[in-house]
């Protein structure tokens, strides 16, 4: 058998074998489809406890951790639902079609369950203290959002003429170092903002954690 000859037959097997490799990662795939497109049965029905609010807040403020959970006290906290109950109304009806064997998830509570995230709380701290699924978390929190939004007495007034504007950027730059907040006209307590470790000539104030006001 000429070289010519042994080459082509080389060839022709290894063309051979990256068909036969082709079709098997073909049909893998196939029956990967085949198999996510079945019906997930569904899982056990849990039957949650949901959050009594009178028993709840009595035993926070007797343990002195409601305002560690919720970042106010017991007073604000009642005044603050008062003023977003009209806002959290909901179809009782679907409600409880919805809640089925674990009752209703009460305003107070989804209240509670958005102080929480909006404290820095996990999801899943939410929905073991409130007695709800995991998935309801990220909707209740929106929810409050948006009555905390329509609330008229819960809105922050700005003054949007020129005067005001520059005088209220004038006293941010006046407050921060080195003039650095120039054209500020306002700000949000609790935002997280991620930064780089100043360098040791970049700050005078090292002995023992950064402090500058930047």
């Amino acid at each position: 058998m000429s070289s010519r000859s042994i080459v082509k037959k080389c060839t022709s097997e290894r063309e051979k074998d990256k068909g036969c490799l082709l079709f098997f990662i073909l049909i893998s795939l196939r029956l990967q489809d085949i198999e996510r497109s079945r019906p997930v049965p569904r899982g056990p029905v849990i039957c949650r406890r949901r959050w009594d609010s009178d028993r709840f807040l009595d035993l926070a403020v007797k343990e002195g951790s409601f305002l560690q959970e919720y970042r106010m006290n017991i007073k604000e906290f009642r005044i603050l639902f008062n003023l977003l109950e009209p806002y959290l109304q909901r179809n009782e009806k679907m409600a409880k079609l919805r809640s089925g064997d674990s009752g209703l998830i009460t305003a107070m509570s989804r209240l509670g369950v958005a102080l929480i995230i909006l404290g820095g709380g996990r999801n899943m701290e939410a929905m073991r203290t409130h007695g709800i699924a995991a998935s309801s978390v990220l909707p209740i929190f929106y929810d409050v959002l948006e009555a905390i939004n329509s609330c008229p007495l819960l809105a922050l007034p700005v003054e949007q003429d020129i005067f005001t504007l520059t005088q209220r950027a004038a006293g941010f730059k006046a407050k921060s170092k080195h003039g650095l907040f120039d054209f500020c006209v306002g700000a949000v307590d609790g935002m997280v903002i991620p930064i780089r470790a100043p360098r040791n000539s970049e700050t005078t104030n090292q002995t023992a954690f950064y402090s500058e006001v930047y």
